[in-house]
């Protein structure tokens, strides 16, 4: 009896497969094939509204819809799985933040980083060996922490190393080591340089030429270098001002006393009218002014 039964269930088997599958084909693609596009445009209407994803993003997934059959429909399932996953996990991270905030009290996980820690080290010289131990604990080599200790220490920046130069407290050649230990070659360090000397402002050169720091036969007409201070070049080479510079200041920081007292002097005969018009030059009264007075 069980023999003929199984032996007619094994020779129905077939139609059954067939005709569960034919049913599930035709009902399958009914449901998914006539009405895949209008289960986009629902699914993707109803993740909007639940603000689950953009206008924007909106649209960009509406360009799955144009995929054949097959690929729309995996395209379909997957972007609802990916969601919703992505939903849920998010989801679950933000209620879980209690039970995290919790275990992170009772066990503290998190370890700082060697960069956090080693400045411990240079304000605190005493509890270096502490520290070399957490080191040790985040699984650092002997040689690597020999290392990150030496990296920070601390070397000159370019502008103590110009100002060292200028003020004398290194020679040039430290100079050329300083300026390798941050970075810089012999090339690049040689043409620094030349861009460390202090070139005045336009204005003040504007300035000097006005008050004719630059001609050496008013300089002396008029004494303007009387009085230099040359214990004032000292000061200024420290902060890259050469002696040209220096003089030239000098020579701009007399106080002219206007024309009426040398237009008296000519009165008088003290002076003729070529010095008063080279001290009118001196004083910046423009030409056109000039041929007034």
């Amino acid at each position: 009896f069980f023999e003929i039964q199984a032996e007619k269930v094994w020779k129905m088997l077939p139609d059954i497969l067939n005709s569960i599958f034919t049913s599930s084909r035709v009902g399958f693609k009914k449901e998914y094939f006539d009405g895949l596009d209008k289960r986009w445009d629902e699914t993707l209407s109803h993740y909007e509204k639940m603000k689950w994803i953009d206008a924007e993003t909106k649209t960009q997934l509406m360009e799955l819809k144009k995929l054949p059959f097959s690929q729309g429909l995996f395209a379909y399932l997957v972007v609802n799985l990916m969601l919703t996953i992505k939903h849920t996990t998010t989801w679950t991270d933000v209620i879980a933040s209690d039970i995290r905030r919790k275990l992170n009290v009772e066990h503290r996980p998190t370890d700082v980083s060697a960069a956090e820690l080693i400045p411990a080290a240079f304000l605190d010289p005493k509890r270096k060996p502490e520290i070399i131990h957490i080191l040790k604990q985040l699984g650092l080599p002997d040689e690597q922490i020999e290392l990150l200790f030496l990296s920070f220490h601390r070397a000159y920046d370019e502008g103590t190393i110009r100002t060292l130069y200028f003020r004398e407290v290194i020679t040039e050649p430290e100079v050329y080591d300083k300026m390798k230990a941050i970075g810089y070659n012999e090339q690049r360090t040689k043409e620094i340089i030349q861009s460390w000397p202090v070139i005045p402002s336009l204005g003040d050169i504007v300035r000097y030429i006005a008050k004719e720091a630059f001609e050496p036969e008013m300089i002396e007409l008029f004494g303007l270098l009387e009085g230099y201070p040359p214990e004032a070049e000292e000061w200024a080479a420290k902060q890259g001002l050469s002696k040209r510079w220096v003089e030239a200041e000098w020579v701009a920081h007399w106080r002219d006393l206007g024309i009426d007292f040398m237009l008296e002097a000519y009165h008088r005969h003290i002076v003729d009218w070529p010095l008063v018009e080279r001290y009118m030059a001196l004083i910046e009264i423009p030409p056109k002014l000039r041929e007034i007075v």
